[in-house]
């Protein structure tokens, strides 16, 4: 609300300014759609896209390498890949291996630091992104989504619906309550993946 505020007064003085958020799809919908803070509704929204593995070392490479920290093509792979392309996690992991290495007081990434930065960062993503998306849903929401997890890619409907033991009427009840939170997305007629990227690993690890 004080960020609001602030905005509108400097609106009202037509002052010359812009801002930006980033944030999951419901939680930004949930702002939009604040009674107090109307002005928002007229915002532009646009939707970040994974970005392609090799355009996140060259990413990586160029940061680190630039800043004088020396790091293996083989460690710059490794990083890449575990990030998927999600915008966030490629912040978390990058900034995490560095921290691994500051600690040491070094300008030498080793594997250590890889794998330090790796976990660190997934504690961070769950905190931030799973653990919040799965908040206020219920317990029949998680078991489809638990059922989703079975699958290593998009689950045909048919086949969630059989996971949880129920018929497929009962179980689009909650697949629709899902798509509309934003939490699943439709990728073809009658299959569904998960919109959280890592929401499914979250899932697997915490059954």
């Amino acid at each position: 609300i004080a960020i609001a505020t602030a905005i509108q007064h400097q609106i009202r003085e037509r002052r010359n300014i812009a801002i930006v958020f980033a944030g999951l799809p419901q939680m930004i919908s949930d702002l939009f759609n604040d009674e107090v803070i109307t002005f928002l509704r007229r915002a532009k929204t646009n939707i970040l896209t994974d970005i392609p593995l090799d355009e996140v070392r060259d990413a990586f490479a160029t940061t680190f390498r630039a800043s004088g920290m020396s790091i293996t093509d083989a460690q710059l792979s490794t990083a890449a890949n575990v990030t998927a392309g999600y915008p966030y996690m490629i912040q978390l992991v990058g900034y995490h291996i560095w921290d691994a290495a500051d600690m040491r007081d070094s300008d030498t990434i080793i594997d250590a630091d890889v794998t330090a930065g790796i976990e660190e960062a997934r504690i961070d993503l769950d905190n931030a992104v799973c653990i919040p998306e799965l908040q206020g849903l219920s317990k029949n929401d998680r078991e489809y989504l638990e059922a989703m997890a079975a699958s290593d890619g998009p689950s045909p409907t048919v086949n969630v619906a059989q996971r949880m033991g129920k018929t497929p009427n009962y179980a689009a009840t909650y697949r629709k309550r899902l798509l509309d939170a934003f939490v699943i997305r439709e990728t073809e007629r009658g299959e569904v993946d998960f919109a959280v990227p890592f929401l499914r690993e979250y899932l697997r690890r915490n059954q």
